[in-house]
């Protein structure tokens, strides 16, 4: 008996101190991070990806004092709180607790049923920015996203919808479709109109260009060995008209008049940069004189149609003038693509835009 005491007591002891230890850790004050509810909102510009700052009103909760009896929120809208929203994305109305962390607010909104939507074109594929996916029930939308430079969109729902895919305000795609609990889905847009396949890039048919005199249509035009689009506009400028009796070119007097500017830009996928911008116009030789003047052309335009300007042939050549440039799109929108044209060397008349031009979808 007296051989057991001594490992008895070291038991003992040991208990003795383990309750103590246990006992100053209650003691121990936790450190806790201040939590409010908040309602999301849409100050405008509201994301359509997780892991963004959404805007938010502070929520109070209110109600009568009883077991079982139903809360009701009070929504302050005079003060805003930017919230950082983890792994889902809200929608407007949602009251989500946010916690202060790092002198931030964060939550997070639960999308275990979510789904992905992806939107690619081309091969091998691109994603397509800027495409507009909308989920319907029936007829009804049920939710509705824009796709950001990965072409994907998470819905926080799941099942069977009906999804429509808008490339530039055109649908391009509309099936029925099971949206995957927490899956992806993905739909392929190739070969469908409204989009165009060059230089690891799905380009919209139909886009705008923007000059120092204004937007006009810029039109893709199929018929060509390059991706090429096509637009014009008239500028009012001192210029020439001319006549062409007996195959003899005769310019009229300068005057006031339409000067036809036409754009092309073309893509070549094996270049770099793959796009090519020309900015051209056409001259003429004044009457009386060997100074050149811009030809006055009163033609009009078709969108999606080579444009095209120049004089009678019998006018002589070379008669044509260019201004261009090359670049890749930027990875900040659907397509956008900006620059300045450069006269060519030799040009006979000055650029009759000037400036930069941007090109977007």
């Amino acid at each position: 008996m007296r051989q057991e005491r001594g490992p008895i007591r070291v038991l003992r002891d040991r208990q003795a101190a383990f309750f103590d230890e246990a006992d100053r850790a209650d003691r121990r004050v936790p450190v806790v991070s201040a939590r409010r509810l908040v309602s999301i909102y849409n100050g405008g510009a509201m994301p359509s990806q997780p892991n963004r700052v959404f805007l938010s009103h502070p929520v109070e909760l209110d109600g009568s004092e009883g077991e079982g009896s139903s809360g009701s929120t009070n929504v302050n809208t005079s003060a805003t709180i930017p919230v950082v929203v983890l792994d889902g994305v809200p929608q407007v109305g949602d009251l989500l607790v946010a916690t202060a962390v790092g002198g931030r607010w964060v939550t997070e909104r639960s999308v275990e049923n979510g789904t992905f939507i992806c939107v690619t074109a081309c091969y091998p594929a691109v994603p397509v920015y800027g495409s507009t996916i909308t989920v319907l029930s029936g007829t009804t939308t049920v939710a509705s996203g824009t796709t950001g430079p990965t072409g994907c969109v998470k819905f926080s729902l799941s099942g069977t919808y009906v999804v429509q895919v808008q490339v530039g305000g055109t649908i391009v795609y509309s099936a029925s479709r099971y949206l995957p609990p927490g899956g992806t889905i993905t739909i392929a847009v190739s070969g469908t109109s409204g989009l165009v396949c060059c230089g690891g890039v799905a380009i919209p048919e139909h886009l705008t260009l923007t000059d120092a005199v204004g937007s006009l249509p810029f039109v893709y035009y199929p018929n060509y060995y390059y991706p090429i689009w096509y637009g014009g506009h008239a500028v009012t400028l001192l210029s020439c008209s001319v006549t062409t009796p007996n195959n003899v070119c005769v310019a009229a007097a300068p005057s006031q008049g339409p000067v036809r500017v036409c754009y092309q830009m073309t893509c070549i996928a094996g270049s770099q940069p793959a796009f090519s911008i020309q900015r051209s116009w056409s001259w003429v030789y004044q009457q009386g004189t060997l100074d050149a003047i811009w030809y006055q052309d009163s033609t009009g335009f078709l969108p999606g149609q080579p444009c095209a300007t120049s004089p009678p042939a019998a006018c002589g050549s070379p008669h044509t003038d260019t201004s261009s440039f090359s670049a890749n799109p930027s990875s900040t929108s659907p397509f956008t693509l900006s620059g300045t044209p450069a006269p060519t060397a030799g040009t006979a008349t000055s650029d009759p835009v000037g400036g930069s031009i941007v090109i977007s979808a």
